[in-house]
């Protein structure tokens, strides 16, 4: 098995997503369960807080600054508030950061590349439409990302995804 330290310096060297992936995996609940704690149970606070952990991760290890970080379009001083926990990014900021680090905002959080991806438009609505009225916690909670998901294609697809 490989030790933590070889998989950051892969990731570093090679861009290996999948090193990076791993990483994520061995880790992820370990900091969302600290991420959870420390945010007094708040689930989307925590899972913020675990992706901006592996953000700042990924961007250390690549050697950038946070200056560096700018040419995704967003400032300094907003980075520098993401990384101290003071400011949550918008989903299009994490986009945009992720694209800067050369990983998917999904494959960021997760370690895994967007499991939705493969589906169009029109099928990921049949999808969101049968897990609605397969009702249930699971279901429901799956259907929620996926309406987000499809409301984020559709303000992308409009051009509405523009920072001010």
């Amino acid at each position: 098995m490989t030790d933590d330290g070889q998989l950051l310096q892969q990731y570093a060297r090679e861009r290996s997503e999948s090193a990076f992936g791993e990483l994520v995996t061995r880790h992820i609940d370990l900091v969302y369960s600290t991420a959870l704690r420390v945010a007094g149970g708040d689930r989307h606070l925590a899972e913020d807080v675990t992706q901006v952990v592996f953000m700042d991760l990924a961007r250390k290890a690549r050697g950038l600054t946070q200056r560096d970080l700018q040419s995704a379009g967003v400032t300094f001083g907003y980075i520098c508030r993401i990384e101290r926990g003071t400011r949550m990014p918008s989903v299009e900021v994490i986009r945009r950061l992720a694209g800067a680090l050369g990983v998917s905002a999904a494959w960021l959080e997760t370690g895994e590349e967007d499991r939705w991806q493969q589906f169009s438009h029109g099928e990921l609505a049949a999808i969101h439409a049968a897990l609605v009225r397969a009702g249930g916690p699971a279901s429901l909670r799956l259907a929620a990302e996926l309406g987000a998901l499809l409301a984020q294609r559709a303000e992308h697809e409009l051009g509405a995804d523009e920072l001010p």
